[in-house]
């Protein structure tokens, strides 16, 4: 976008002008942003298995993962926090947790197994099969919470470069012309 106003002062002409580049600040994921293999290495890796793209590609790929809508250059926005998810067959064996993980569980079994007194069904939405390792024990996470972070996009693990993660940022130039009638 392009902006003029100009003036007149006699036989002086004053122009302001601001030349605006991408307005609404739109985004796109560089992968240049990636970085250099040798100095952030499996950054592109860390980034593509923290996506969650539809079932239908896990199915064909015959992987278990978290299954969403994301799309390659999607990535978590500025003022949202990290939080890691991971998918897991079975919680009660696994034996090094990280605490900041919610950990999707693959096996409604297990999660019935070893939450016995919550009567969980054996369908359960998606958002209520989470899992967290807090103060050495198994817990479940509330379903709002998880919903929260699928929604902000809050697991995905956006580049370290990210400086460089986006390319045609908004740019503003301004000038002044002057010019003189002789």
């Amino acid at each position: 976008m392009k902006v003029t106003k100009s003036f007149r002062f006699g036989r002086v002409h004053l122009s302001f002008i601001a030349d605006i580049f991408n307005l609404f600040d739109f985004k796109y994921l560089s992968f240049a942003g990636l970085g250099d293999p040798y100095l952030t290495s499996n950054a592109t890796d860390n980034y593509m298995n923290s996506l969650h793209f539809k079932a239908g590609v896990y199915e064909e790929l015959s992987e278990h993962h978290i299954a969403g809508d994301d799309k390659m250059g999607d990535y978590r926005p500025e003022d949202v926090a990290y939080q890691p998810m991971e998918w897991i067959s079975r919680f009660s064996d696994f034996t090094n947790p990280d605490e900041r993980i919610y950990y999707y569980v693959g096996n409604i079994g297990d999660l019935q197994n070893y939450f016995p007194d919550q009567n969980i069904p054996d369908e359960l939405p998606d958002n209520e099969r989470y899992v967290q390792y807090v103060d050495g024990q198994w817990v479940r996470v509330a379903s709002g919470e998880v919903k929260s972070a699928l929604d902000d996009k809050a697991y995905i693990r956006n580049p370290v470069n990210e400086s460089f993660l986006f390319l045609g940022p908004r740019d503003i130039f301004m000038g002044l012309k002057i010019s003189f009638d002789l």
